[in-house]
């Protein structure tokens, strides 16, 4: 193999986990944003509670005063889904794409709880101090959304695997 086709290997397999990932990051993300507003709302909380907490990363407390409007739970979604996507991509790049589904979907899970323990305990403290008090409310529901999360990211060992098998049979056509 030449430096060219060393390169273009590299670089496709690049292109690979980030797209794989970005999509399974982006996926997961819903699932665990659609899994805190339904639980949300069956505590009784409000259904975009989730979200503005998330969005109290940029607005404080006042997150969560209705005046404001959508503004604090549509920036809370926008940073959950940039996460989201960034955990999804080093997902991507420590799952093989020959590892079986079940395999993928387990270590997603652990993956997701690890996610959960990290943001917990280490970067919610820091970065959004409203939100990691208001988990004393919701603390299970919080924990139980990194599991939906996590199975859905293993969904980018597939991904990966679809997009190498599309990668070669465009090669071979060249």
């Amino acid at each position: 193999m030449d430096t060219v086709e060393r390169r273009e290997s590299v670089m496709g397999l690049a292109a690979e986990i980030v797209e794989a990932g970005a999509t399974a990051g982006a996926l997961a993300g819903v699932a665990m944003v659609l899994f805190l507003c339904v639980y949300a709302l069956a505590t009784g909380m409000g259904f975009l509670t989730p979200l503005r907490l998330l969005g109290a990363t940029f607005y404080g407390r006042g997150a969560l005063n209705a005046t404001l409007g959508f503004g604090p739970a549509f920036w809370g979604l926008c940073l959950h889904l940039a996460v989201s996507i960034a955990l999804g991509v080093f997902f991507a790049a420590i799952v093989s794409r020959d590892t079986g589904p079940m395999a993928a979907t387990s270590g997603g899970i652990a993956y997701g709880l690890a996610a959960w323990a990290l943001l917990t305990f280490l970067v919610l403290p820091v970065v959004n101090p409203v939100m990691r008090r208001a988990l004393q409310d919701f603390s299970i529901g919080w924990f139980a959304a990194h599991v939906p999360f996590g199975a859905t990211l293993g969904l980018a060992q597939q991904l990966r695997r679809t997009l190498a098998t599309r990668e070669a049979r465009l090669r071979r056509q060249r």
